[in-house]
């Protein structure tokens, strides 16, 4: 079984690699924290671009 990887929809840049989705899900929030002052950030704007989830890639 591969990894799951979450890469950017436009550029193609890799993100976060993980053994599933969830995990890289969690590895996504830790590394891109969403703050808790700011109540004008949109949901769409938590990450540099898109993303979009691949299964079973290699690293």
């Amino acid at each position: 079984m591969g990894n799951t990887a979450a890469i950017g929809y436009y550029s193609n840049q890799l993100f976060i690699v993980g053994k599933s989705k969830a995990e890289v899900l969690r590895k996504l929030q830790e590394t891109y924290p969403q703050s808790r002052r700011r109540h004008d950030i949109k949901p769409n704007y938590l990450y540099p671009e898109p993303l979009r989830l691949i299964e079973d890639v290699q690293e």
